[in-house]
């Protein structure tokens, strides 16, 4: 069996964890595997043991029901180690669809670390105007579904918070995004990519702000002011899409 390697490079906390969860992948899927990565914020500064989640990204040469089935009980083992469902990719099948999944190949091309095998990831070819396309749309769905969700639950304004919060994590990988459609290498933790994006499509910071510190540091928002925090938020959000559609 091939060596791990790069475990370094990861936080001391779960260098461990990964470093068992990878070996008995091996030992599962013993040749069929091409290469695991560690990805999102476990491959960053921004990880925080004991709050943030382990992505791990498997590439096969071949991927069918039963390779998931025989992962059942490893699956199950790390969720309760915080490591999410491994990504199994079938290596054809993703150098074939990166037209399709632009953003989420690029995060994963960007921010990770290859701990065994080929770093495929990083030669996967991304095509600027597929990823304008699912820029837009993720922005302009997004504001359709925040709408949607207010409808929904605003009478109870404590829901308003999950919802900013929700909605600005799901949203900075676009903003990563739209930032390298302007030709700027996107920073690495949320904060400066959030001034960045501010500074380049001329947007207020202040609510983004409000909203990454609450969430980073586990603080209530003001209940009094959550609505004018959507309001702000809804406004700079609209202000984005249709400076998008101009790039």
């Amino acid at each position: 069996m091939q060596q791990l390697k790069n475990l370094e490079k990861l936080n001391s906390a779960i260098r461990n964890i990964v470093e068992i969860y990878a070996e008995r992948l091996l030992e599962l899927h013993d040749k069929n595997i091409a290469s695991i990565v560690i990805y999102g914020s476990a491959a960053s500064s921004d990880f925080i043991p004991g709050v943030s989640d382990i992505n791990i990204a498997v590439v096969l040469e071949h991927f069918g029901f039963d390779d998931m089935k025989k992962s059942l009980q490893l699956t199950g083992w790390g969720l309760k180690k915080r490591i999410n469902a491994p990504l199994f990719l079938k290596k054809d099948y993703m150098k074939a669809s990166t037209d399709v999944f632009p953003i989420e190949f690029l995060e994963i091309k960007e921010n990770h670390v290859l701990i065994f095998g080929e770093d495929i990831f990083s030669s996967l070819n991304i095509i600027d105007e597929n990823l304008r396309l699912f820029c837009e749309q993720q922005i302009k769905g997004k504001l359709i579904r925040i709408n949607q969700a207010y409808l929904e639950t605003g009478l109870k304004r404590k829901s308003i918070e999950p919802l900013l919060k929700d909605s600005l994590q799901q949203l900075l990988p676009v903003f990563r995004n739209i930032l390298r459609l302007k030709g700027i290498k996107p920073a690495v933790s949320k904060i400066d990519i959030i001034g960045q994006v501010c500074k380049e499509f001329d947007l207020d910071i202040g609510v983004f702000v409000e909203i990454l510190r609450s969430k980073k540091y586990k603080q209530r928002m003001e209940v009094n002011n959550l609505e004018g925090h959507l309001k702000k938020f809804l406004s700079e959000i609209e202000k984005l899409t249709v400076k998008i559609d101009k790039l």
